[in-house]
């Protein structure tokens, strides 16, 4: 057993701390220890000349063979080499081997002495240690790119409010560097932290502070910080206590998270502004003023909003109830669905009358007006401005207007209802007077010409000319009735018609002038009967009363107008002290019926003047 006594192969083989074993230059495997043959398995006798490389399993064999070859080119010296060796466990196997040369007598090699440890459990503890040191460099890493990619500022204070760390979002909305934020408490100390009415913000007030010493997180705390040189950024601050592992431990740390709303806090003052305006033209201009939240519910009323209906502020609470609970009964039909149809986005405006009760409790008349402002992200309504106008005096006005063209009616119905009586008498009257003596004239003839037969062709004579004469009044009367003319020769000839029944009675000379008659047919027929009726009623009336010889009528005719003059040299009449007969008033209600004009100007020894202007149509 090359250089080795009895003793101490003895002393080897019973070591519990050392692998120890011998090989040739071959590297055949010449002593093993007991716990080398227990560590790799080995039964020495059973495998007799076996390599010292087979019998370790080692892994890294080019590693072995380069230390072996390192302490042959070197006697005398020992070399380590640690290598991990094949194992049926689930961990691998290390062991660290100290190599070293066996000289024979003649101070030349004869073999080599590996002396091996156990450092299997040393390396899994290395391995392990490495792994965690991995993972933590890596959760540091991430975690860094986690704060960085987050577009608010995040700052880490320690239980002193210091700053520890930062983030770059913070460095920006700063205007920082990470230097010079570390070690900063709350903010530098040149700078000032305002409240939002521009108070001065206590450091004892700071959300971090407050996060330290009670425990509590502090949520959306805006603070105004201004710089020296006046530049005011406004944030929104949130803060996170974080707590020590010992039990019953206070605040150690708090995470502080702020964002930029500086922009938004511009837009508020300018929208505070731009309210302030509209809001006071609108109650210059009498209207109350109201804004309603359709997220929330709640909503706003205008001081001048509760005076309308006799209210101060106090009496008239910023409530929904109190608006809706004082609509009249029968008007709430008119507002009940208007806030769902704004859910429903089918409106985004709306304008509606009713009657609200007052402080007095009388009903006022009130127009409201109301519009979507401002919307979700989503698109839906969130906001609704509108106006309240007093209207009352307004509904009165139109009730009167109501009450007159009702009467104006009854008045036009009545007089309707006159003419036509007025028509049935003078027919009575022509029938009776005329018509019925002409006809009993010609019976009374008749008869004498049957008594008389020597003179009966005579009395036959004077009777047929009574009937003829009967014949043309009844044609008269049906012609006033019903003026057929009309539909076939037009409004000019018919007019012609009767001025030629007139001027050769000698009663009245009537002379007839037209202006734009291009197309009578372009005037509509209820038109053209409403003028023809007011010319024969102004000539019987010209005939009968004004004394007149001579009576001028124009005509003059426009795309959109009709206009009628009828001047007479009669002896006039005194326009204020006279009342209005049925004649007349039968002209000024047709004029009046189809939304026409109608003027008469006469005073006493002047004649008198008819002006009349009507649609061409009866749309």
């Amino acid at each position: 057993m090359l250089s080795l006594n009895t003793s101490e192969l003895q002393c080897l083989d019973q070591s519990l701390l050392f692998l120890c074993s011998t090989t040739d230059i071959q590297l055949q495997l010449l002593y093993s220890n007991r716990l080398f043959r227990d560590s790799f398995c080995f039964n020495e006798t059973a495998s007799p000349g076996i390599s010292w490389l087979d019998a370790t399993g080692v892994v890294q064999r080019e590693k072995c063979i380069a230390a072996i070859k390192e302490c042959l080119r070197h006697p005398g010296h020992m070399v380590q080499v640690e290598t991990a060796v094949h194992s049926t466990g689930v961990e691998e196997r290390w062991f660290r081997w100290e190599i070293s040369s066996l000289p024979a007598d003649d101070q030349t090699i004869q073999g080599l002495c590996f002396v091996g440890t156990d450092i299997s459990l040393q390396k899994n503890n290395e391995r392990q240690l490495l792994t965690t040191k991995e993972k933590l460099l890596s959760a540091v890493g991430q975690h860094t790119v986690f704060m960085n990619a987050l577009t608010e500022g995040v700052v880490v204070m320690n239980h002193k409010s210091e700053i520890l760390e930062c983030n770059t979002a913070a460095e920006k909305i700063l205007g920082l560097s990470a230097s010079q934020i570390r070690g900063i408490v709350d903010h530098p100390p040149d700078w000032k932290s305002i409240h939002e009415d521009g108070s001065a913000f206590a450091p004892t007030l700071h959300p971090s502070l407050v996060a330290l010493q009670t425990g509590k997180p502090q949520r959306n705390i805006i603070i105004g910080l201004q710089k020296p040189d006046g530049i005011l950024t406004w944030i929104c601050v949130n803060a996170q206590p974080v707590f020590g592992k010992g039990q019953g431990s206070g605040p150690t740390e708090v995470v502080c998270s702020f964002a930029d709303i500086t922009r938004m806090k511009r837009t508020e003052l300018a929208l505070r502004k731009s309210e302030h305006r509209w809001k006071f033209a609108l109650e210059g201009a009498g209207d109350g003023v109201w804004e309603y939240n359709i997220l929330t519910g709640e909503i706003y009323y205008s001081h001048l909003y509760k005076k309308m209906i006799g209210y101060n502020e106090t009496e008239f609470k910023n409530e929904v109830t109190e608006w809706r609970n004082r609509i009249h009964p029968d008007d709430l039909y008119k507002i009940e669905d208007i806030e769902a149809r704004y859910k429903a986005c089918t409106i985004d405006r709306h304008a509606v009358e009713y009657r609200i009760r007052n402080k007095s409790g009388n009903y006022s008349w009130v127009l409201d007006r109301g519009m979507v402002i401002e919307r979700t992200a989503e698109g839906k309504p969130l906001k609704i401005i509108g106006t309240n106008k007093d209207i009352t005096q307004c509904k009165k006005e139109e009730e009167n207007r109501a009450l007159a063209e009702a009467s104006k009616k009854k008045e036009i119905i009545e007089a309707i209802i006159g003419a036509q009586e007025r028509e049935r008498q003078e027919i009575s009257f022509e029938l009776h007077d005329n018509v019925n003596q002409l006809l009993s004239t010609g019976m009374l003839v008749l008869d004498v010409a049957e008594k008389h037969p020597a003179h009966a062709k005579e009395y036959i004579l004077q009777s047929k000319n009574a009937i003829q004469k009967a014949i043309d009044e009844i044609r008269k009367i049906t012609h006033n009735l019903n003026p057929a003319t009309l539909d076939f020769v037009g409004l000019t000839a018919s007019i012609q018609d009767v001025m030629k029944e007139i001027n050769p009675t000698g009663k009245l000379h009537i002379s007839f002038i037209q202006e734009g008659l291009v197309n009578e047919r372009a005037i509509a027929p209820a038109i053209q009967l409403a003028v023809f009726r007011i010319i024969q009623e102004q000539l019987t009336n010209i005939i009968k009363h004004s004394r007149a010889s001579q009576a001028a009528l124009k005509l003059v005719q426009t795309d959109t107008m009709l206009r009628l003059e009828i001047r007479d040299n009669g002896i006039g009449f005194d326009l204020q002290g006279t009342p209005r007969g049925l004649g007349l008033s039968n002209i000024f209600t047709r004029v009046e019926h189809y939304k026409g004009n109608a003027v008469l100007d006469t005073t006493p020894g002047k004649g008198c003047l008819l002006l009349a202007e009507l649609p061409v149509t009866t749309k």
